[in-house]
């Protein structure tokens, strides 16, 4: 009999099966979904058993033992791992690592044991002849030298697995209804054959000595705590639609309320998902729940979490990695908030959503968005019509035309009617502002007027090169600078570049008796003080609103989100704008919008977010972009720059030969070499073959 195995490594060069001999005496023991210890290259690692069969050409090494630690994974837990792999082009291992509670995970290290001096040891810290070291994680670049020095019989390296299971075991306690004089009071009220935890008899007051005694004289009977039982879940084909919604943050947490309330009413297990650990923490506190859990939690408490599942309904908020605990959950309620780095260069949110429709194809799912991000995935007319009817504070929004203060002779980067209200609102709160981007390219602009110099061809801002032209990036053309703007403006076109710390500066300049505070993933501590302060970042900064005590937003300079060449559209830079409207925060009285451009798409999109996207899902489906493909990314290492390259354009003409597209980018000055792919339904399973066939490294992005 022939097993074939996932080794656990999480390599690209490993993710395959591997067929190993099942030995006699493990025939009639092993089983799918096993974990088991193999030899693999040298060293003992450990596997799991996805398929057994006949026989095999390939299979040359035995199977050396069953690891009994990992509880055995049902079909319906290897299928799942089958479709994130096939669907979201994961690694094996990425996919087990989600699939099995990480308490059962395995970490690997290495002890040398040193037998003869060696110069190399020394640069190592390993001087001392028959000492044993733990080497660590930077030396083990150097592993294949020292396993040269373990064939020569200078030192003896060794690989050590370290299981994250408690090392305490926990044990109940029975009460068999025996007497015993000393503590008969105590054991009056206890129940005749009912379990007892160690904390609850020393409630009661038992001391650690009783207990003993009493175990010792058979009046309590001692048994181990298990605690981890998986549970079959009954599958069902169909599949029960998602519930999309968009809230503003305060009204998203009273519908989670009433969702929980429901819970608690009916004795269901809830399930709350959020993007990060920092909403987490939020929800949490707001909602006094007790149960969390992260890729941070210990095992000993997640251990307890599975237990607790099993006595009782409970609710539970959890980052991602909840939806792989082994429970079966009644209703399930996504909170979507991801920064679009979070999102967009991960998929995870995408993934979550169609990894839910998989593992709990007969659980109620509700999705609440609160910082607008764009649900393409979800949408269609009728969830769109539901989503938006409760925006209604347009009146709250102002646009100023910084153009219009430019003719008037108003050049600071705050307009008049901005600073004015500004003042008003830091007698008693903060204030926010939102600007687009950290850096921003040096463009020709007019300083009269605001007009900027665009491409000839195809209208894109031209950026201003160090050697003094205006450079096109879509068209790859360059032009002469310009001293006259369209609007006749003469010699009052000069490059002008704008960074967050340089806006940053500018604001402290009017405000000069008020901290200004920037916000970005350089610049994200500050010391809280009663003094208000003004908050200006990036979209760093949507992380703080709930904690800020503020009323008045403001978006610096709007125009930066306008013109970015981009294949995923514009639609995500309109939902950070969004995010800082009453829309999204009730608490926000007055959101001022400055813009060289008050009649463009998105400035118009804030105000009628429905149209905006409905037309954005039109475009889509006319481009076949997400939703109605996938979009994923193709990385291709080579040692020679060169080669690397021909292997590229090699393989964008085996994908153009199978009606794949490529979409870019082909070039780029640095390796790895990027093939960005569209990717049909149709067209999965061939995708799948293509790059497991070639082994290639892929990750969907969207």
């Amino acid at each position: 009999m022939i097993a074939e195995v996932i080794i656990d490594i999480k390599h690209h060069d490993v993710n395959q099966l591997y067929d190993y001999v099942i030995p006699k005496h493990l025939t009639h023991i092993l089983e799918i979904g096993m974990r088991v210890w193999v030899p693999f290259s040298h060293q003992k690692r450990s596997g799991i058993v996805i398929n057994i069969k006949e026989t095999s050409m390939d299979a040359t090494k035995d199977i050396l033992e069953i690891d009994t630690g990992l509880p055995i994974l049902g079909q319906h837990e290897l299928d799942g791992v089958q479709e994130l792999v096939k669907d979201n082009h994961m690694l094996y291992q990425q996919a087990f690592e989600l699939m099995i509670p990480h308490v059962f995970q395995l970490k690997y290290y290495y002890e040398v044991f040193v037998y003869q001096k060696d110069a190399f040891l020394n640069s190592l810290k390993m001087c001392e002849v028959g000492k044993r070291y733990k080497l660590l994680k930077r030396d083990e670049i150097h592993l294949s030298k020292l396993k040269l020095r373990h064939q020569q019989g200078i030192l003896e390296l060794t690989q050590i697995a370290i299981n994250q299971l408690p090392k305490r075991k926990t044990f109940n306690y029975v009460y068999t209804g025996k007497r015993y004089e000393r503590l008969t009071r105590l054991l009056s009220s206890l129940k005749y054959h009912e379990n007892y935890k160690k904390e609850t008899l020393m409630d009661m007051g038992f001391s650690t000595s009783n207990m003993k005694t009493l175990i010792k004289h058979g009046i309590f009977i001692q048994q181990e705590d298990v605690i981890y039982q998986p549970e079959k879940i009954k599958l069902q084909k169909e599949k029960k639609p998602i519930e999309s919604l968009i809230f503003p943050f305060e009204t998203m947490l009273l519908e989670v309320k009433k969702k929980i309330e429901q819970s608690i009413k009916n004795k269901e297990n809830l399930l709350i998902l959020v993007p990060n650990i920092h909403l987490l923490t939020t929800l949490k506190e707001h909602f006094k729940t007790t149960l969390t859990y992260d890729y941070k939690t210990k095992p000993k408490t997640m251990l307890q979490i599975i237990k607790v599942f099993q006595e009782s309904p409970q609710i539970l908020i959890s980052t991602r990695k909840g939806i792989f605990l082994p429970v079966s959950f009644d209703q399930i309620v996504i909170i979507e908030s991801h920064s679009m780095t979070y999102r967009y260069d991960q998929g995870v949110f995408f993934d979550t959503i169609e990894t839910i429709a998989n593992l709990f194809p007969n659980v109620k799912v509700s999705l609440h968005s609160y910082t607008m991000s764009p649900l393409l995935l979800l949408m269609n007319e009728n969830h769109l019509q539901k989503s938006f009817q409760s925006f209604g504070r347009q009146d709250n929004m102002h646009v100023v035309s910084m153009k219009d203060e430019l003719l008037e002779g108003h050049t600071k980067v705050l307009s008049r009617d901005v600073i004015q209200a500004v003042k008003t609102s830091l007698k008693d709160k903060h204030v926010v502002m939102y600007y687009p981007k950290k850096g921003y390219q040096t463009v020709n602009v007019c300083r009269l007027c605001g007009d900027v110099q665009r491409c000839p061809s195809c209208q894109e801002k031209l950026k201003v090169t160090s050697s003094y032209e205006a450079s096109c990036l879509a068209c790859h053309q360059s032009y002469p600078l310009l001293d006259t703007c369209q609007h006749n403006h003469p010699k009052m076109m000069k490059p002008l570049g704008l960074g967050l710390e340089y806006v940053a500066k500018n604001i402290q300049s009017i405000f000069k008796d008020t901290p200004v505070y920037i916000i970005d993933k350089e610049h994200a501590t500050f010391e809280m003080t009663d003094q208000k302060a003004i908050f200006i970042g990036t979209q760093k900064i949507q992380s703080y609103l709930q904690t800020l005590d503020f009323d008045i937003a403001v978006i610096v300079l709007a125009d930066l989100s306008f013109h970015v060449i981009d294949m995923l559209d514009d639609e995500r830079h309109l939902f950070d704008l969004l995010a800082l409207t009453g829309h999204t925060h009730q608490k926000i009285k007055k959101t001022y919008i400055q813009t060289y451009d008050p009649e463009h798409i998105m400035i118009k999109g804030l105000f009628d977010p429905e149209s905006y996207m409905r037309e954005r899902l039109k475009e889509r489906e006319l481009l076949s972009l997400p939703p109605y493909t996938k979009l994923f990314e193709i990385k291709i290492d080579h040692p020679s720059f060169f080669k690397g390259f021909q292997e590229t354009l090699k393989m964008k003409a085996s994908l153009d030969l199978l009606n794949i597209q490529v979409i870019g980018p082909l070039y780029e000055d640095i390796q790895p070499f990027k093939l960005l792919v569209k990717i049909f339904k149709h067209q999965h399973e061939m995708f799948y073959e293509f790059t497991k066939q070639h082994h290639l490294q892929t990750r969907r992005i969207q």
